[in-house]
């Protein structure tokens, strides 16, 4: 399966809000009430690669890229497209760029999400908690 990201547009921005709902809401509600503007408040599309599966939109990612870390921001995957290896793939090649630039990786995870057992078996430590989230780091072998 050959995964594409391209830079997300701003007419996809209904697409990534509904996404980001179906996927978020019930964690989100776990912790803290849900507020059903964030994402488009939040949205850059400069921030945002879309992935894509044989020209069908399946999520999106995104990373920042800082001097001295990584930062993992989001990432989206379509349920009917989870536990197929697509996010595995996508950290592993994230994790392959911090190794050659001699960076960190960094995220943030609600608790209570499942994508929490995703990152701890791709290497990711907890290093900080609060009562909302668990920042994971993830730090290449060499450093």
């Amino acid at each position: 399966m050959k995964i594409l990201l391209r830079q997300a547009k701003d007419d996809e921005l209904n697409f990534l809000d509904a996404l980001y709902t179906e996927n978020m809401k019930e964690s989100v509600e776990r912790v803290y009430p849900w507020n059903p503007n964030l994402f488009r408040q939040n949205f850059v599309a400069a921030d945002y690669q879309v992935i894509e599966i044989e020209k069908v939109i399946i999520g999106f990612i995104k990373v920042v890229r800082e001097e001295k870390e990584i930062y993992l921001g989001e990432i989206q995957v379509r349920r009917v497209y989870q536990n197929q290896g697509i996010g595995t793939q996508l950290i592993n090649s994230l994790k392959e760029e911090a190794q050659d630039s001699g960076k960190n990786i960094r995220l943030r995870v609600l608790q209570k999400n499942s994508a929490y057992n995703l990152y701890k078996k791709l290497g990711f430590e907890v290093v900080e908690e609060s009562q909302t989230h668990k920042i994971m780091k993830w730090i290449p072998p060499s450093i």
